[in-house]
């Protein structure tokens, strides 16, 4: 159950990543600073 379960989360991770960096490349707005400012912290 362990390795499908792994291999789920490992596409759907794949697939929010890719989601996530269009969006980025779409907006790269400031605000996408403000948040990697506030992960480091």
């Amino acid at each position: 159950m362990k390795t499908k379960l792994s291999r789920k989360a490992a596409v759907l991770c794949r697939e929010r990543g890719i989601e996530v960096k269009k969006q980025t490349r779409e907006l790269n707005t400031p605000d996408e600073q403000l948040l990697r400012r506030t992960n480091r912290h």
